[in-house]
């Protein structure tokens, strides 16, 4: 399995620290997936804003929606 190094807040750019605050404030830390991204400034605010939507909004109870991300890790055997 390929390792890759995460960006951690000091080392990262003024693009994905402002991400990192958001991300921060709602999960009271960064998130390796999105430390990994940071490799490209760029992206991190975009999948941030996403993972909001499809995780954080919607119709489904946030315990309904967490038990079908167990789901589909396990269907998929997922490791992480």
């Amino acid at each position: 399995m390929a390792v890759v190094p995460l960006v951690e807040r000091e080392d990262a750019a003024p693009e994905a620290r402002a991400a990192y605050d958001d991300i921060e404030a709602n999960f009271g830390a960064v998130l390796d997936c999105f430390k990994a991204l940071a490799h490209k400034p760029s992206s991190v605010e975009p999948v941030w804003k996403l993972h909001k939507i499809l995780m954080m909004e919607g119709v489904l109870d946030p315990a309904l929606r967490e038990l079908a991300v167990l789901k589909i890790s396990a269907l998929n055997q997922a490791e992480y």
